[in-house]
Parts: C-alpha cells; sequence; structure tokens
C-alpha cells in the first residue's frame, strides 16, 4: 500500500522526463536536417544614418595588410625644346602683369629695379634710392599682386642703410620698413592674409635657450609690432640652428599659417599640422645628405610643399635627386629620378604659384652643362626645355602657366655688338617661347 502523495509525485516527476527526452529529440531533428549548429546572431554596432545602410565593420588586421593604395601618375620625362637664338619679341599684354627687373647702372656701384609692363614697355624705374645690394630673394605674396624684398641702400649722407621694400608694381607704388640687421636673418615669407611677413630672428649665445633657433617672428606691416612664432610640434631629437641658412631658421610655415615643415634632428623632415597637433608626413634621409639639399617650398596658397630628395639608390660618387610633392592629407607624388645631377642649390628652384609646376636649373655631369627642366605634378612629367646655361633662378607669372629665365645672348643680339645676357619666357603648357629683354638684366618677380 503506497504512502498519500507518492503516486502524484510520480506523475509529476515522469511528465518532466518526457519533456525534457522530447526537447532533445527536437534538438537533434534540427541538426540533422541543416547541417550545421546554429549560433546566435551578434547584436550590430553600426549607427543607421538615414538613408544608408549599416556600414561592415572590418577586420583591424585587414585594414593594416591591405591599404588602400591611390592611382598617381606613372614617372616620365619628355623634351620640348626651345631654339632660343631665334625667338621674337614679347608683345606684353595687359593680362601679362608687371615683370620686376634688376639691372646693373653703368659705371656705378648701384643696382636699378625696373618694371616691365604693357603700359610702360619702354621699362620703368620704380625708385632713383641709391640701391646698392639685393640681399633677400623678392618675395611674391599670396595675391600676386606685392613683392617684398630686403635692399642695402646709400642714404644722402652716405651710410650704408637696410631696408624691407614692399612694393605694388600694378598700381607703381612702393613704401620701406628700417630693416633691423642686428636682430632679424632673413625675409621667409608672406602671411595669406599679406597683413604680415615672416623673418627669422637672428639668434648668439645670448639669445638661448630663452628661444629656440625654430623660431621666427610674424612682423606686421601695419605697424611694425612683432610676434614670437613657434611650432607646436614635441621634439625627439636636437633642433638644428639655423640649418636653412639663407632664410636663416629651421621651419618654413606655410602662408595660412597652419603647417610647418620642420628639421627635427639631423636626418629627419616633417610637415607638421599646427591646428590638430599632428604629423602629416615624414620623410628620414641618410646621415649627412640632408646638408646637401635644397630647402623645401611652399606654394603660394600653402596647400602644396615640394621637398628635394636623395633616393636610396643615390650615392656621393653617382649622385641622384628626387621631388616629392606633399598636399595638406599627406598624399604624395614623386618625380622621375634625376641621375647624373651635380648638387642643386636653393636658387635652382622655383615652384609656381598654385603648385603644379617646379621649374628646376641642373647640371648634368656628363656634359658639365646646365639648362633649365620642368617637373608637372599632376602629370608627373619632367620636361627638358634645352633653354641652356641659365643665368638666373626661374621666376613664374601670377597665373603659373609662364616662366622667365635669363641666358647668355649672342653678339648679334646686342646693340653694342657685344655678347650680353638677355631674358626669354616660355609658355610650360604650349611650349611657346619669346625673347623679353636684351641688357644686363635679371628677372627678380611676376605680379598681376
Amino acid at each position: 500500500m503506497s504512502k498519500p502523495g507518492t503516486s502524484a509525485y510520480s506523475r509529476r516527476l515522469l511528465a518532466t522526463i518526457v519533456v525534457v527526452l522530447l526537447s532533445a529529440c527536437s534538438r537533434m531533428g534540427t541538426t540533422e536536417e541543416t547541417g550545421a549548429t546554429v549560433s546566435p546572431s551578434p547584436k550590430s554596432t553600426a549607427t543607421v544614418v538615414a538613408g544608408l545602410q549599416p556600414t561592415t565593420l572590418v577586420p583591424t588586421a585587414e585594414l593594416i595588410t591591405s591599404p588602400t593604395t591611390p592611382t598617381l601618375p606613372t614617372p616620365a620625362q619628355s623634351t620640348t625644346c626651345i631654339d632660343a637664338a631665334s625667338l621674337s619679341p614679347l608683345n606684353l599684354t595687359g593680362e601679362d602683369g608687371v615683370i620686376l627687373l634688376t639691372s646693373a647702372i653703368p659705371t656705378s656701384p648701384y643696382l636699378s629695379v625696373v618694371a616691365l609692363s604693357s603700359v610702360s614697355p619702354d621699362m620703368t624705374e620704380l625708385f632713383n634710392d641709391a640701391t646698392v645690394g639685393i640681399l633677400s630673394d623678392f618675395v611674391i605674396a599670396p595675391s600676386g599682386e606685392r613683392v617684398a624684398f630686403v635692399r642695402a641702400a646709400i642714404d644722402l649722407q652716405g651710410a650704408t642703410t637696410y631696408e624691407l621694400v614692399l612694393i605694388s608694381p600694378g598700381r607703381q607704388s612702393h613704401r620701406t620698413i628700417p630693416w633691423r640687421r642686428d636682430d632679424w636673418h632673413g625675409l621667409v615669407s608672406w602671411t595669406r592674409d599679406e597683413l604680415h611677413v615672416l623673418v627669422s630672428k637672428r639668434f648668439d649665445s645670448t639669445h638661448l635657450p630663452a628661444a629656440r633657433p625654430d623660431t621666427l617672428l610674424r612682423l606686421s606691416l601695419e605697424d611694425g609690432a612683432e610676434e614670437m612664432l613657434k611650432s607646436t610640434m614635441p621634439y625627439s631629437g636636437e633642433m638644428l640652428f639655423d640649418f636653412w641658412e639663407d632664410v636663416g631658421s629651421s621651419v618654413l610655415f606655410n602662408s595660412a599659417m597652419t603647417h610647418v615643415a620642420i628639421l627635427d634632428g639631423e636626418s629627419s623632415l616633417v610637415v607638421w599640422d599646427q591646428t590638430r597637433s599632428t604629423v602629416v608626413w615624414r620623410w628620414v634621409y641618410e646621415e649627412g645628405v640632408m646638408a646637401d639639399l635644397p630647402r623645401p617650398i611652399w606654394s603660394a596658397s600653402g596647400e602644396r610643399l615640394v621637398v628635394t630628395t636623395r633616393p636610396p639608390s643615390s650615392s656621393n660618387s653617382a649622385p641622384e635627386y628626387q621631388f616629392v610633392s606633399i598636399d595638406l592629407s599627406g598624399q604624395t607624388v614623386q618625380s622621375p629620378i634625376l641621375d647624373h645631377v651635380a648638387n642643386l642649390e636653393n636658387s635652382d628652384l622655383s615652384l609656381s604659384p598654385d603648385g603644379q609646376y617646379l621649374a628646376f636649373v641642373v647640371t648634368d655631369e656628363t656634359t658639365s652643362g646646365r639648362e633649365l627642366r620642368l617637373w608637372n605634378t599632376e602629370s608627373n612629367m619632367v620636361t627638358t626645355t634645352c633653354i641652356v646655361d641659365p643665368l638666373s633662378a626661374p621666376v613664374w607669372s601670377p597665373n603659373s602657366h609662364r616662366v622667365l629665365v635669363s641666358i647668355p645672348a649672342g653678339s648679334n643680339e646686342s646693340d653694342d655688338g657685344k655678347s650680353s645676357e638677355k631674358v626669354v619666357v616660355m609658355d610650360v603648357t604650349t611650349g611657346w617661347a619669346a625673347s623679353l629683354a636684351v641688357g644686363a638684366f635679371e628677372p627678380q618677380a611676376w605680379t598681376k
């Protein structure tokens, strides 16, 4: 005879066992039909934006091993020969702007700064002050309408004075600011607003360590006020003191003051974003190579930088050069490698205002001859112009279509029958060329 409640308990236990067995059989049946074990679906972490589908997340390992490489133009070289001996004279139009040249005044130690345009085709002397020396490059403002340079002049008492000269050739006007030669080393560039110019500070042992060698001064053109500028980049190596000697600085700001090319240590060039405090691009040179290279060049807009490098295949016995164009996002274009080329100098390079073309003068070690070449950063084409023995640095037109350079002139081209110089202009978009002036003229700037 059973105990009270035992039968009911047994029935409940049996029902539970049956339910468990049926559930297990159901799962076994599903596995046999599908042939795969079903796992729970993960929750999506993508944020759905109106009109867009959730993004498929790519594993980090795949992003690193398979980066997206932009398609860049293949390096190439070409030749567009200009017969400089048989060029027709150039007739300037109103669209050509104003060309500034310097010339030695006969039987005197003075230089003359003259302007050539469609309005004054006979060359107008901009000022009659006794200029005895040009102490800096002619630096064009971003608008292409103004130019600045440093000069030495003789005052009425016969003393030598130094001045920062600001010229607006289109308005045939100029003004001067005393150049503090004991404090300022070199004229570097304009700011985009054209209210300031950047000058490098002259250092000696009394200035350090109060100021770093990467310090520049922003000089107001309205009241002469100075503001000390420094890059925001933290340095991993020792700063180079006055490395780019022609401007007396180890940093080069763009005109917008948002980015800076800076030497960090003895063999590293960095493009630094001042606003985001990030490295945009870095180039590590072989030891001892950097000292033989021209300084980088910013475009007038400040949106592109061109750097001269030495490729790994280069050696002292067989020097090779290569240009790199960098935009503000860090994307680069590398030029064809230039071989059998002697040392390039700062004065050999000139970047067009829009940053598309680099005009450069090279000395071919196989022939010892010098010639003008052009690099188009968009097509990545280096063009040999056959314009040989340039006597001046290339100068660009404001629209970046034409380039000026002075070359030797034949005795049949000068008024006195003696060998002289002449200025030639080449249109880089068409290959057309013409003669601009004959005489001891050196092109310095081309403004609107």
